[in-house]
């Protein structure tokens, strides 16, 4: 649903916040057992772990309990 509406804001050009919900198994981001991909040029992207040489992906992986839960809707990447 969540995935629906982030479409629907876009395609409207709506600016949309989306709060996620996962499992948590630490709650303390150690585990990184709830994680979302999220834009690189995210302003809620973690420094950690370091862009590997050569890396190309446009992408990095957030965790919903340390950085979330809320994202910005066009910042996530389903």
């Amino acid at each position: 649903m969540l995935r629906a509406v982030a479409r629907v804001a876009g395609e409207t050009g709506v600016r949309a916040q989306l709060s996620l919900e996962e499992t948590f198994a630490c709650g303390v981001g150690a585990c990184w057992g709830c994680v979302v991909p999220l834009a690189r040029e995210s302003a809620q992207a973690p420094n950690f772990p370091p862009v590997a040489a050569g890396e190309t992906r446009d992408y990095v992986h957030a965790r919903i309990c340390k950085e979330g839960p809320v994202f910005w809707a066009h910042e996530l990447r389903w």
